[in-house]
């Protein structure tokens, strides 16, 4: 334990050693990412070092400050709530250049139902940095809220490396974000796999990263691609109060192994900016969507509840096809409630599955949905573009003509 007010710093090449080089079965893993089921409950993928010892507490409890300079953590094992670094809300850990994270197991042989990180877990309050030259790799976890770093604090990832960590059965990969805030501001998130206890026409939750309630993830720069899973494989939002805020940097998103549904989803708010790449795969909204840069990806809309209205807005270009979903409940109830396009520009075509509650008041279309107009919209056509733009309310002029 670092008691609150001291810090520990690691550094000069030191390595803390778990002792259990335990052995990751991920040619099953591979084959299970490619099947129409997952049973994942029942299956261990982890064989821990014969005769090494299993964790059974958290290697660290960190209630001041550890840093790691230059410093390798590496072949921790444990069961259930186990995690190298528990991180209290007074606590702070911080990667520098050279730092190494790796090869580190929360394997649940039970399954519990627990907070299973296999690296973090960081309550509120306390503060996990990530610098550039630092990297966390080749770690596994496995369950319920299994992940390499579940958040009810604040990660900073200002450079560095999250790359080839799994994931088993449920949530985030590289993070699940339960109340915390996940800020990157450089570095990568890549060739890390999601393997989710789902049938392949099941939504499923999983994802590079996890949003639970009052969530929140920002993205400022660095890079997010080569993300694999039979669900989502690149961000999932599972609440209305989660928010993701994509402003800069770049998302790349891998197509799911076993079916043709989305990348990501997001149940709660998005917004894309101008300097962001965001493309690969297909997106799944059901709340409000602004974006101002181009999404190269499909889009598919679905209400999840009679009081959520969806808007979309923005002066960003969807290139993919944008369907929009009849949405009922599991009682077959219908749920569906008013999407608006206000903004934006779409290449690609418009199917629409409840065309009662779908209307476009404004926005830029290769093809003019007109049956989907508000009453008092107009059009004009530009040559230049080759696009129909969409205008309601009070229209004085455009290009000169009234």
């Amino acid at each position: 334990t670092v008691a609150a007010g001291a810090t520990l710093t690691l550094d000069g090449g030191i390595t803390i050693d778990g002792n259990n080089d335990w052995v990751l079965d991920m040619d099953t893993i591979n084959e299970l990412l490619y099947a129409d089921v997952a049973p994942l409950a029942s299956l261990n993928f982890v064989t821990p070092e014969s005769g090494a010892p299993v964790a059974t507490d958290y290697m660290l409890k960190v209630n001041g400050g550890v840093v790691l300079n230059n410093a390798t953590v590496q072949n921790n094992c444990g069961d259930v709530q186990t995690s190298v670094f528990y991180i209290s809300s007074t606590g702070k850990l911080t990667m520098n250049s050279g730092s190494l994270i790796t090869h580190n197991a929360a394997i649940n042989t039970a399954n519990v139902d627990q907070v299973n990180a296999s690296v973090a877990y960081v309550l509120k309050g306390g503060t996990f940095t990530i610098n550039e030259g630092a990297e966390v790799s080749y770690n596994y976890s496995k369950g319920n809220n299994s992940t390499v770093t579940y958040l009810q604090g604040q990660l900073t990832l200002n450079g560095g490396s999250f790359n080839h960590n799994v994931n088993a059965h449920c949530c985030g990969t590289v993070a699940m974000i339960d109340g915390g805030t996940f800020t990157m501001k450089g570095g990568s998130i890549c060739e890390n796999t999601d393997l989710v206890n789902k049938t392949s026409n099941s939504i499923g939750i999983s994802g590079a990263i996890y949003l639970h309630s009052n969530s929140k993830f920002v993205m400022d720069g660095g890079i997010i691609e080569k993300n694999y899973s039979n669900g989502y494989t690149t961000f999932y939002s599972a609440k209305t109060t989660g928010v993701v805020r994509l402003n800069a940097g770049t998302v790349r998103q891998e197509p799911r192994t076993v079916s043709d549904l989305y990348s990501s989803g997001f149940l709660g708010a998005l917004y894309i900016g101008e300097d962001m790449i965001f493309e690969g795969g297909s997106i799944y909204i059901r709340n409000n969507f602004t974006f101002n840069t181009t999404i190269d990806s499909d889009v598919t809309i679905e209400s999840q509840s009679k009081t959520t209205p969806i808007v979309f807005s923005g002066d960003g270009v969807i290139t993919g096809d944008v369907h929009q979903n009849y949405a009922v409940d599991k009682k077959n109830k219908d749920i569906n409630s008013t999407t608006t396009i206000q903004g934006g520009s779409y290449l690609g075509e418009f199917t629409i599955d409840a065309p009662t509650y779908f209307s476009v008041t404004g926005g830029r279309f290769k093809t003019v949905p007109t049956e989907y107009l508000v009453a008092d919209a107009e059009i004009f056509y530009d040559s230049k573009t080759e696009l129909y733009s969409v205008y309601s309310g009070n229209v004085a002029s455009f290009g000169g003509t009234e």
